[in-house]
Parts: structure tokens; C-alpha cells; sequence
């Protein structure tokens, strides 16, 4: 909100010399949705992080983000190569990172290690986000068997999510499941009424 941001910015001006600051007054900026703002903001604070691996991976985490949003790729996987040199089980960025690289089906067998080591980290409280991810990567690389196994894992934590349930449609439908693929996909409609995309398989497979 802007209050917060006001404050971040109150207390950048009187204490320019605590990354602290930056991160929060990057977290509003990006909540607000300016990314060139955000990524300035903690390019900026970085510089006087000292002995401070984990602060100065979740920097990059965001700085990730901010270039992802922008769509500028190179600039977003650099800085979250960054992130996870700085901090090889920050989670998020685990996560962030591989869900990206499957959606633009890339760097596929990186992103499965990735996401497997995210997963083995967060074993005692399983993330559906996290399993989704999974599955999404393990369907790009057509192991469709696999990634149902771990949509189902993630669905049975989150039931309601159109994102889960249009994902376990698409791998359902990969597996010649047309009518159960439909089932899910209606589901998933249902929640999330304006997707364009899952109207589209709705209306195609009629």
C-alpha cells in the first residue's frame, strides 16, 4: 500500500546505509507493480549488504521477479542463478525459477533438479505450488504418468485452485483421459470464469 511504501521511503532517506530498507521499499514498489522501480531500488541497497548471504539472495529473488514481470528473461534467470549461489535452499526462487523455465520449455532437465531439491526441502509441509510446478515440468517432458501423480498430490492439499485443476486436466487429457481431462477442466472453469484458454479446450473438445 502506499502508507508503506511512504514509510520505506521515510526510512531509506534516514537510514540510507540499511539494506533493510531497500528490501521493503523493493517489496512495495513491486507490489504496486513498478518493477523498474523495484529493481532500482534494491540494485541499489545491495551494495551495502555485508556478510549477509541469505539477505542478499532474497534481493536477487525479488530482483528476479521484477525482471520476469517485465519479461525480460536473461536478466531475471541471471538474477536468480544469483539467488540460489547466494542461498542453495531458498525455496521461492527454486520454485519461481523452474515454473518460468517450463513455461517457456526451457533448461527443462535444470528446472527438474531444481524443483526436486525444493521439494525434498519443504518435505514436512508439502506446497502445492511446489508439487504444481513439478508436475507442469514432468508433463513438458512428456513423463505424463508422473505428473499426474504429483498434480493429484498438490489437489489433494489445495482442491479449489483453477490453475491445479486446469493443469490435471491437461495431463489427464495427455494420457488419453478426454472425459475425466473435461471433468477437471469444467471445474477449473468454474472458479476461474473469465480464462480464455480453458474456454477454448472446453469449446475444442465439445
Amino acid at each position: 500500500s502506499s502508507a508503506i511504501l511512504d514509510l520505506t521511503l521515510d526510512a531509506v532517506e534516514k537510514f540510507p546505509f540499511t539494506p533493510t530498507f531497500y528490501y521493503y521499499k523493493g517489496l512495495a514498489f513491486f507490489e504496486k507493480g513498478e518493477h523498474q522501480l523495484c529493481i532500482d531500488a534494491l540494485l541499489k541497497g545491495k551494495e551495502f549488504i555485508i556478510d549477509n548471504d541469505l539477505l542478499l539472495s532474497d534481493f536477487y529473488a525479488i530482483i528476479g521477479n521484477s525482471y520476469h514481470e517485465l519479461s525480460n528473461h536473461q536478466l531475471s534467470d541471471n538474477a536468480y542463478d544469483l539467488a540460489i549461489k547466494y542461498n542453495p535452499e531458498n525455496t521461492h526462487v527454486l520454485n519461481n525459477y523452474s515454473y518460468y523455465l517450463s513455461l517457456r520449455s526451457e533448461k527443462l532437465t535444470f528446472a527438474k533438479t531444481m524443483i526436486t531439491k525444493c521439494l525434498e526441502l519443504t518435505e514436512k509441509s508439502p506446497n502445492p505450488s511446489f508439487l504444481d510446478t513439478y508436475a507442469w515440468i514432468l508433463y513438458k517432458l512428456e513423463e505424463y504418468e508422473q505428473a499426474k501423480v504429483e498434480i493429484e498430490k498438490a489437489i489433494a492439499i489445495q482442491a479449489n485452485n483453477p490453475v491445479l485443476l486446469d493443469h490435471y486436466g491437461d495431463i489427464l487429457y495427455k494420457l488419453g483421459l478426454l472425459s475425466d481431462a473435461k471433468s477437471e477442466w469444467k471445474k477449473a472453469h468454474e472458479i476461474d470464469i473469465e480464462n480464455v484458454e480453458i474456454k477454448k479446450k472446453l469449446m475444442i473438445n465439445e
